[in-house]
């Protein structure tokens, strides 16, 4: 939100859709709002399960969250959410979404 009002809904919608897409630093920002429960209904066990997807590609900042949450969440809560990171798939890309459309003719 630079020069725009923040609208935490749907800065949540973008980054669900990137975090799905595979995208780390969606998956992280996602998590951070679904911790805080900022433009979402707070789920710790969600976040959690952002936070482990982002960590495993690599964001360290991820890491270093999913453990600090980990302290406040009970371990069935902790098991849910990592076995949830584990069976994630990203949503496959389109390969004609970077396509220029044929215009001619």
């Amino acid at each position: 939100g630079v020069g725009i009002a923040q609208n935490f809904p749907e800065a949540a919608r973008w980054f669900r859709q990137g975090a799905e897409y595979g995208l780390a630093d969606s998956q992280y920002n996602l998590a951070v709002l679904l911790e805080r429960g900022m433009g979402v209904e707070k789920n710790t066990s969600e976040a959690a399960k952002w936070y482990a997807i982002a960590s495993s590609q690599g964001d360290s900042g991820a890491a270093e969250r999913l453990e600090a949450l980990k302290r406040t969440m009970s371990p069935g809560d902790i098991a849910l959410s990592l076995d949830a990171a584990r069976n994630f798939k990203p949503k496959p890309l389109d390969p004609a979404a970077n396509e220029v459309p044929n215009t001619s003719g």
